[in-house]
């Protein structure tokens, strides 16, 4: 493992302008102009993201840890970070014990951590190198009263309860599980920190999943019912019209049959302004698509891109930059309105077909994308922090400036997009699908029951024949319901039980 990690460290020798191209130099530096001129070269890190693999038990339960640079090569390379932390479940915090918290720690807990982590729980601070604070001139109480005063100060600083503060020793935790020492194992504090890693944040991923997953069912297990029901509530209006037609004359047969060809004459009527609607849904979408869609990002991207590297003035460069976050931000306003545009006119047609056609009430899902506009100002906060400025500017060369910026925050409104992008069309889906499939489904229903009152003008003896068939009928669907509930109850128990089974673990 040793070994494998070393390689972690490696170097390469390149010249000035592939260092530049990766962001990692600045030529105007005269300290890097020195060694240039010395070596003709400088040496980079050769690796820029890492996966290794390792058999470890809290690996197999499905913990993934990022390891992301420290306060040494954030300034450097400030997307390795930026990028990870937001998609990030949890984050352990690694501080020296000897030195608490600084104030760089505070800036960048404040800044990039603490505003990305809604659970606090899901924040962690591991005070490192506690063997420093092991004086054999002191007793073991006064060691683990400054250990504990230590946790108590970095825990005020970091708005944070102590509980979430773990002093560990890795170093002798390492010794101890490689020479097998117990005591010194339970002296480095390292097993506290692995029972909080088991116990509370791995059931917490689960507990994600487990929500996902059952909103996913419910969804499904909704539309569902609903379409059964409609099924059903057909089925019995058709048999209580045919039963009170027991002992009736074939002219009260022929109006019933008058009447099932006007409901179906007024039911093709609505098809046709139906097909009208989606014809206008349709254009309304493909206009959410332009605003919203990734080719339109993708142009502005390129362009933005474009007009940065021909510009030979700082303003152009700053003004290049403000106005990409300002057209993104407007497509994401112009695509909030269409949605409720779309949202307003399938309310009203669903309201609509329910009214005219006794089709199931349905309330269209709500969407919105005010997470993603909060995100993208979040973003254009960190572009004024860290490149909309003068020093920034002056220090940073015109490639140098275009290559971090589209490393690190394009990149991440790319990505910001595509989360919009991907939920929107879904959103657009569970939309228009209730209402086809409802309007599918009625429109079989009429079909069956013209059907069936034409054969019942044609020999009225039928009659009893089909009351039975529909009740039959009845009966399949209303199991259908049942087998349809009994499954989303097993569904929800087993994710139930998952969950408890997580918390039976972490309270033994």
């Amino acid at each position: 493992m040793s070994a494998t990690l070393m390689r972690l460290a490696d170097t390469i020798e390149v010249d000035a302008a592939t260092a530049e191209a990766y962001g990692l130099i600045n030529p105007d530096d005269e300290e890097t102009a020195r060694n240039l001129a010395r070596d003709g070269g400088i040496a980079i890190p050769r690796w820029r993201h890492a996966l290794i693999n390792f058999p470890h038990p809290l690996l197999k339960q499905g913990l993934v840890i990022l390891d992301t640079p420290g306060l040494n090569a954030i300034g450097t390379e400030p997307e390795l970070t930026l990028n990870m932390l937001p998609s990030a479940h949890a984050v352990l915090f690694l501080l020296a014990a000897d030195t608490g918290v600084t104030k760089s720690d505070i800036e960048i807990w404040r800044q990039y951590i603490a505003p990305v982590q809604g659970a606090s729980r899901t924040r962690l601070v591991v005070l490192n190198k506690i063997d420093g604070l092991w004086d054999e001139l002191k007793s073991q109480a006064e060691i683990d009263a400054e250990i504990t005063k230590q946790v108590s100060s970095s825990a005020a600083l970091l708005d944070l309860p102590p509980s979430q503060v773990y002093p560990v020793s890795a170093q002798k935790a390492l010794v101890a599980k490689v020479k097998n020492d117990p005591a010194l194992l339970a002296k480095s504090r390292l097993p506290d920190l692995e029972a909080a890693l088991t116990q509370e944040l791995i059931p917490h991923k689960q507990a994600l999943v487990s929500e996902s997953a059952q909103a996913s069912v419910e969804d499904v297990v909704v539309k569902t019912t609903e379409l059964l029901e409609t099924r059903l509530a057909t089925i019995q209006d058709q048999v209580d019209e045919l039963q009170g037609l027991r002992g009736k004359n074939r002219d009260v047969i022929q109006h019933m049959m008058v009447k099932a060809n006007e409901d179906k004459q007024q039911f093709e009527r609505g098809l046709e302004q139906f097909n009208a609607l989606r014809n206008v849904f349709a254009s309304q979408v493909d206009t959410l698509r332009r605003h919203l869609g990734m080719q339109a990002l993708r142009d502005e991207v390129r362009h933005t891109r474009e007009t940065m590297e021909k510009s030979h003035f700082s303003t152009g460069l700053r003004e290049a930059m403000g106005r990409f976050f300002r057209q993104v931000d407007g497509n994401l306003k112009a695509s909030a309105e269409s949605i409720q545009e779309i949202r307003a006119m399938m309310t009203a047609m669903y309201q609509k077909f329910s009214d005219e056609h006794g089709l199931a009430a349905v309330n269209p899902p709500d969407h919105s994308l005010r997470k993603y506009r909060k995100e993208m100002a979040r973003l254009e906060r960190i572009f004024d922090e860290r490149f909309n400025t003068v020093f920034k500017m002056l220090t940073l060369g015109q490639h140098q400036l275009t290559a971090r910026f589209f490393e690190t925050l394009a990149s991440k409104v790319v990505q910001v997009f595509e989360l919009a992008n991907s939920e929107t069309e879904a959103w657009l889906k569970a939309l228009i699908a209730p209402m086809e499939t409802q309007v599918r489904e009625h429109k079989t229903q009429l079909k069956r029951r013209l059907e069936s009152v034409s054969r019942i003008h044609a020999a009225t003896e039928t009659l009893d024949e089909r009351i039975a068939e529909l009740e039959t009928a009845m009966g399949t669907v209303s199991d259908q319901l049942d087998q349809l509930a009994r499954i989303n109850t097993r569904i929800a128990d087993a994710l139930s039980d998952k969950l408890d089974g997580a918390r039976l673990a972490k309270t033994a």
